[in-house]
């Protein structure tokens, strides 16, 4: 964990954006491997929660709303794996 009065830190040098940058980096690398056997609460550094929050916004708007994009994401899973329909007994569009 990087803090600012640790001993033989140079972050005086590296710019506040790219300091930003690193430490979102960082909470995001911990999230790219799948752990199956916990289910551990995610943080994410306010920035990245709001550029997550811009892109969905943006994502439901470009389907005209939250149904459609619902039933787009669920589309997706289902196209991707159909096996998995069987698992799901509520109709989709109650789902989505």
């Amino acid at each position: 964990e990087i803090h600012d009065g640790d001993e033989g830190a140079d972050n005086e040098e590296i710019p506040n954006e790219l300091t930003a940058e690193f430490e979102s980096d960082r909470y995001v690398q911990k999230y790219l491997e799948v752990n199956e056997m916990t289910f551990e609460e995610a943080f994410f550094p306010p920035q990245i929660m709001q550029e997550a929050q811009d892109a969905w916004h943006i994502f439901v708007n470009s389907l005209n709303g939250r149904d459609a994009a619902g039933e787009a994401i669920y589309a997706a899973v289902f196209d991707a794996a159909p096996s998995l329909q069987s698992l799901f007994k509520t109709a989709r569009s109650v789902m989505a």
